[in-house]
């Protein structure tokens, strides 16, 4: 299936997993439900996915009014490039979270898990990949019960692309 907003030549789904734009109803989404709203809690935690950028942009301001009468030059090109491209890669994950926010509600769909990993060290982060959905993110202690081949009722926002439930369901006869 072709995305009709980016052309992106996508899995079937409600949403493109590239743009998160609508997909046009085609055939039926094997196992899919419809969807549910974000509860209040799922709705915090993608208003806290958005405090970096706004940090950042905080930052960048209190940096470009303060630092030149006080240091009696103008910062450093680097280090303004720097802050722009931590602002870029903080705005995308915030718009990306809005949009979701903005729809208010999460998609069901029943997939089998290919994979899940962890990324990063210290504070990390959990990643599953599924055969239609993609790559999405994963709670921890999803990540930790999950068992990758197996079927999953998952309930996930489409643009953040981040797990909201994810009930493990019997397998299918030959597994």
């Amino acid at each position: 299936m072709r995305c009709p907003n980016c052309y992106h030549e996508t899995r079937p789904a409600a949403f493109c997993a590239r743009c998160g734009a609508a997909l046009p109803a085609g055939p039926a989404i094997p196992g899919a439900a419809g969807p549910v709203p974000l509860s209040p809690g799922q709705r915090a935690w993608l208003l806290l996915q958005c405090l970096p950028f706004a940090a950042w942009v905080g930052l960048l301001a209190l940096a470009l009014i303060f630092v030149e009468p006080i240091y009696g030059r103008p910062m450093p090109a680097p280090l303004l490039l720097l802050m722009g491209l931590v602002i870029l890669v903080t705005g995308y994950r915030a718009v990306q979270c809005c949009r979701d926010l903005a729809a208010g509600r999460a998609l069901v769909a029943e997939d089998v898990m290919e994979r899940s990993w962890r990324s990063g060290q210290g504070k990390a982060m959990y990643f599953g990949s599924f055969e239609r959905l993609g790559k999405l993110r994963l709670r921890g202690r999803d990540h930790v019960q999950s068992s990758n081949g197996w079927p999953y009722r998952v309930t996930y926002s489409p643009v953040s692309k981040t797990v909201w439930k994810l009930e493990r369901l019997q397998p299918a006869r030959g597994r």
